[in-house]
């Protein structure tokens, strides 16, 4: 994953007034009194009307919301993940219901970063804007943002998530989403597992590695790697930059793939990944008779 902050509604309101008869001006919506003095003619007292209560202006909502694994994973809403590894990705997701109005949504959301000693590090916002066709009252819709660690440290952080449906200038209940920023997955923490390779690898032919990294360690948090090393029995090790990054809940395992990879080189070879203290094996055969 790229380290980079990102992101990425309204029927109209009838208000009643009560109605004054000739004579004084009504207050606290009740009509006035009137009577005559003309002899010979009683008195007539009208009787007092209740002003309706206008309907409030209908807001969004924010039904569910927590960190994700990754970008538009929503299924992590369950709560699989509650902390990040320092230098990893915060993502956080959230589902929401917003007012339809004159056939279409339209709400700006923003989420609010903010650290134990409730300082505002970081701030985004999105537009969330759709044309309803089935004369739906309200609709549901999903959104993620995501904030770069790297400068922050270990500890509790809140990210604060704001919905306004524009058209109402209405705003939902803020919804907070609490998570702790720990340290990286490092050496011990992870066990290379389920490594697929060719049986037969030739020299200066193409092939694909695949392999899982398991969260072997007691907290949820993230791997922050940016380089591998292939090593060989008799010639240099090569350095090659590589993005491995991701955020593992305790117990759990992502997948990583080299594509496409090649050597001019026959003879045993050991891909490692030296922050994590893991690698494992390969052979590169001859070319074909």
């Amino acid at each position: 994953m790229n380290r980079r902050n990102y992101i990425a509604i309204a029927g109209s309101s009838l208000t009643l007034l009560a109605g004054c008869t000739t004579g004084e001006e009504s207050t606290d919506g009740e009509t006035s009194t009137t009577a005559t003095d003309s002899p010979g003619t009683e008195s007539v007292t009208e009787t007092p009307t209740d002003t309706p209560t206008p309907e409030p202006d209908p807001k969004a909502t924010i039904t569910d919301a927590g960190l994700l694994r990754e970008r538009e994973r929503y299924t992590d809403l369950a709560r699989d993940i509650g902390s990040v590894g320092l230098g990893g990705e915060v993502i956080v997701g959230l589902e929401y219901e917003l007012p339809v109005k004159d056939g279409a949504v339209s709400a700006i959301i923003q989420a609010t970063v903010y650290d134990d000693d409730d300082t505002e590090l970081d701030r985004s916002s999105m537009d969330s804007d759709a044309v309803v066709q089935d004369g739906s009252a309200f609709v549901s819709h999903e959104g993620w943002f995501a904030f770069d660690t790297s400068d922050w440290h270990t500890g509790r952080y809140t990210i604060e998530l704001v919905i306004n449906a524009t058209e109402y200038g209405t705003t939902a209940d803020p919804v907070t989403v609490e998570f702790d920023i720990v340290e990286p997955l490092g050496e011990g923490d992870v066990a290379l597992e389920l490594v697929e390779k060719p049986n037969t690898i030739r020299v200066n032919e193409p092939f694909d590695l695949t392999y899982n990294i398991r969260n072997v360690s007691d907290r949820d948090s993230s791997l922050t790697v940016d380089a591998v090393v292939v090593d060989h029995e008799e010639v240099d090790a090569v350095e090659l930059e590589r993005d491995l990054s991701g955020n593992i809940p305790a117990g759990g395992r992502e997948q990583f793939s080299e594509v496409d990879f090649s050597t001019n080189v026959t003879g045993e070879f050991t891909y490692r990944i030296p922050e994590l203290g893991v690698g494992f094996p390969f052979t590169v055969e001859p070319p074909r008779d």
